[in-house]
């Protein structure tokens, strides 16, 4: 499956794991622990959310509250991992509507261990970018002024890369599909 696009559709965690596990073999010795060790997480964990009704209702209900300045953006923090269409472990969901602004952030995968980053980048799979925050030891506050400067300088360059962002700079590495 290396290389290819894979439709998600109607996958359960079983399927999931089987193909972690099948992509995995033929890896080196520390990917297959990489991997194993994901799939001992993944086996506790109680799986994955649909985000886009719950982000368009998050647009709609804070309409009212809208701020007259149209840069404005409205952001929820869920602890749950989140999923959108066919991709699934989404760092974040934005709808931008005319009337409001607004994001559901994963604070899961902000937090995520690294693992599924490491798996992304080691086992070449296809991914609509992603971001490895090692930041450990700063304050949320010092943590959320770096991540929206990365955010506000390297959104169009991070699409489909992978990322590690920490206090003293950033590494994007294109991932060739």
């Amino acid at each position: 499956m290396n290389g290819k696009d894979i439709n998600f559709t109607d996958w359960n965690k079983d399927r999931y794991i089987q193909e972690l596990t099948k992509g995995a073999e033929s890896k080196d010795a520390l990917t297959k622990y990489y991997v194993k060790d994901l799939i001992a997480k993944i086996d506790k964990q109680s799986g994955q959310y649909r985000a886009d009704p719950y982000v368009y209702l998050f647009s709609r209900t804070l309409e009212n509250y809208r701020s007259s300045d149209d840069r404005t953006m409205y952001i929820g923090v869920t602890g749950i991992n989140i999923y959108s269409g066919d991709n699934n472990f989404v760092f974040s969901l934005h709808v931008a509507r005319k009337e409001s602004q607004a994001s559901v952030l994963s604070y899961y995968m902000m937090t995520a261990d690294k693992d599924l980053g490491e798996l992304i980048f080691r086992l070449k799979r296809v991914s609509s970018g992603v971001a490895l925050i090692r930041m450990a030891g700063l304050s949320p506050d010092k943590k959320a002024d770096i991540v929206r400067d990365f955010i506000m300088k390297h959104l169009k360059q991070v699409i489909i890369a992978f990322t590690v962002i920490t206090p003293t700079g950033i590494r994007i590495r294109k991932q060739h599909i």
